[in-house]
């Protein structure tokens, strides 16, 4: 189970970085960093059931009191960077300490931060200060937009990726259209084409190391693949939702540098969640090749086939989502055990006063450096 603890920075022109605590003792749900003892709480329950625990600190940019009304970390760059990363490396320190006295098996210093990937000796500096607080595996995850920025991959142990690159503009988009667009997508408007596969396969030669994609989901709508990080509301289509999700697992499941992928959201209050739909029986599969392991239908029984590489686990909570008890969502996920590093996949999800779920996406652990 992986946790994330979230932080605030009040505006784009600001270098300050705070916890937000809820102003009510009584109801946490105004604010949105959970207290150590919740973490710490949670940790402790999801071991006693033999999970595996990951952290990242994150924060978000916005005056307001919830997660919905804040601004993407992604699109902060800090205007006093020397002032900003002082204060993000005391957050990754505070939570480095507490991840070692959790038990945890991975620590993550940062997720999708964009704008502020490039300031490398700073982050260097955070990733060699959060090992002196914990000793197991450190990693990050890249955004899927600027994955050749990423330049101090070196200093990790785990490379995750957001994977919300379009596949197909079409609004039924059929499995063959789907996994052809991990390989050649057109933006509209566009003459060149994008080839995601051969990113994110650079990306695990650049660093030697397996890619997990951290964070990826489809809507189960029409056009799920057009821009598939967004919410735009479009009819109803569980087909194609559970189409997009076997294209990736039929795209990269064989792949030896694959880690694996963690689906956004299992319940998520859009049409995202895969819960009671035909996506729903990828959850957890093993491998897909055509013809063998997946139904070509929505509706046949699956019999995963065997290979080097399992899949996934479900998400706990959507981006912004709380009050969800923790029991529910420790109830909604899928173990699959990764053979190319023995690890288990597990939920992303961050947890209330009472360890009730919060925003995320799951995550796994991975031996330190050289041990792979």
């Amino acid at each position: 189970m992986s946790f994330d603890v979230w932080w605030r920075v009040p505006s784009f022109w600001s270098d300050t970085l705070a916890p937000d605590y809820s102003p009510n003792p009584a109801d946490s749900r105004l604010g949105m960093t959970d207290a150590d003892a919740d973490l710490l709480s949670a940790s402790e329950q999801a071991r006693q059931i033999g999970l595996n625990v990951t952290l990242t600190p994150k924060f978000l940019v916005g005056p307001t009191p919830s997660l919905s009304g804040s601004s993407w970390r992604g699109d902060y760059r800090p205007p006093h960077p020397a002032a900003f990363f002082s204060q993000y490396q005391s957050m990754v320190d505070h939570y480095a300490d507490l991840a070692r006295q959790a038990g945890v098996s991975t620590f993550f210093v940062g997720s999708e931060m964009s704008d502020s990937i490039d300031f490398t000796d700073s982050w260097r500096q955070i990733v060699s200060s959060a090992r002196q607080h914990f000793g197991g595996p450190v990693g990050y995850e890249v955004d899927w937009r600027r994955p050749a920025q990423f330049s101090w991959g070196d200093a990790v142990d785990v490379i995750a990726l957001s994977a919300y690159f379009p596949l197909s503009n079409a609004a039924h988009p059929t499995l063959r259209q789907l996994e052809a667009g991990w390989h050649s997508y057109r933006y509209p408007g566009q003459r060149g084409s994008q080839d995601a596969f051969a990113s994110v396969a650079a990306l695990a030669q650049r660093w030697g190391k397996p890619i997990i994609f951290g964070d990826v989901g489809y809507r189960a709508s029409t056009y799920p693949a057009r821009e598939p990080s967004q919410n735009a509301s479009h009819p109803a289509d569980p087909k194609a939702q559970y189409l997009a999700y076997r294209a990736l697992l039929d795209t990269f499941a064989r792949q030896s540098w694959w880690g694996g992928v963690m689906w956004w959201a299992w319940n998520d209050v859009s049409e995202r969640s895969p819960e009671s739909k035909p996506a729903e029986k990828l959850i957890g599969v093993q491998c897909a090749t055509a013809g063998e392991g997946f139904p070509d239908d929505t509706q046949g029984t699956l019999v995963p086939a065997a290979c080097p590489s399992l899949a996934v686990a479900a998400v706990g909570a959507s981006r912004g989502a709380k009050g969800l008890p923790a029991e529910i969502a420790l109830g909604m996920f899928a173990l699959a055990l990764l053979a190319m590093v023995g690890a288990v996949v597990l939920l992303r999800t961050a947890v209330r006063r009472a360890a009730r779920a919060q925003a995320s996406s799951p995550s796994m652990p991975f031996p330190a450096t050289g041990e792979l």
